[in-house]
């Protein structure tokens, strides 16, 4: 019997390109990811290719401490989601 899996939020990105880059960054660290799709954006996915709605991107709890510091890290986001230079228009958890 397979282990349930506790998900936790790490982040909300505005946009599918960001997800995208985040997901493949943390894959390539040996972190799955889990996309969630806000609004009608599942819709658009299929049918666009691609949503403008923003999406969550879920990590297993027990992942969550190391991928929230890659993303931190690699993306120059202090804890409160500003770099004092420039705004991401993501906010990491």
């Amino acid at each position: 019997m397979k282990e349930e899996v506790k998900l936790k939020l790490l982040a909300t990105v505005g946009s599918f390109s960001e997800s995208k880059m985040i997901t493949a960054f943390l894959k390539d660290e040996g972190i799955p990811v889990l996309v969630k799709d806000l609004g009608m954006g599942g819709f658009m996915k299929v049918t666009m290719g691609y949503t403008v709605f923003g999406q969550e991107l879920y990590v297993a709890e027990s992942d969550f401490d190391r991928a929230a510091e890659l993303v931190k890290a690699f993306f120059d986001v202090d804890a409160d989601g500003s770099d004092g230079i420039k705004k991401h228009p993501f906010t990491v958890f």
